[in-house]
């Protein structure tokens, strides 16, 4: 389903400030506050939660979010979750002899579908939990 990017705008919030889920405001804060061994990300902006002790990244060059705050049980799931789909589309790409772009848009657009998730939510970065969870399993029995 092709989506116009005046649906686009309609239905996406900014996401240059996200609220955590516990309902507290983030912070901005530097990645060489949250991982001070990893170099590569010192600079890189991340907003966090010190309530519930959530956060997400930021595009590079950007302060905008990747997604919404997340715990660390939380991050593992969008990890995995990722990690599950990439794989698929990866197959995807030797299968059908496609290019990334098209294996990868083939791959959300599938699992937007199977989620029930408009074409511009279906962002791992902005899924729960429970979302995750489904993805992991949606991808390991048919990414086999």
């Amino acid at each position: 389903m092709k989506v116009t990017e005046a649906q686009h705008k309609a239905e996406t919030k900014d996401w240059s400030f996200p609220e955590c889920g516990c309902g507290q405001t983030t912070e901005q804060i530097f990645g060489k506050d949250l991982y001070p061994h990893l170099e590569a990300l010192a600079d890189r902006l991340f907003y966090i939660c010190h309530e519930c002790e959530a956060w997400v990244g930021t595009h590079e060059g950007t302060d905008q979010a990747l997604g919404t705050p997340a715990t660390a049980a939380h991050r593992r799931l969008r990890t995995e979750a990722h990690a599950r789909l990439d794989l698929m589309w990866k197959r995807k790409m030797v299968r059908d002899g496609v290019s990334k772009k098209v294996a990868r848009g083939a791959a959300y657009e599938w699992l937007g579908k199977q989620l029930g998730v408009k074409p511009w939510d279906c962002h791992i970065g902005m899924f729960n939990e429970t979302l995750c969870r489904k993805t992991i399993d949606l991808c390991s029995k048919y990414g086999e």
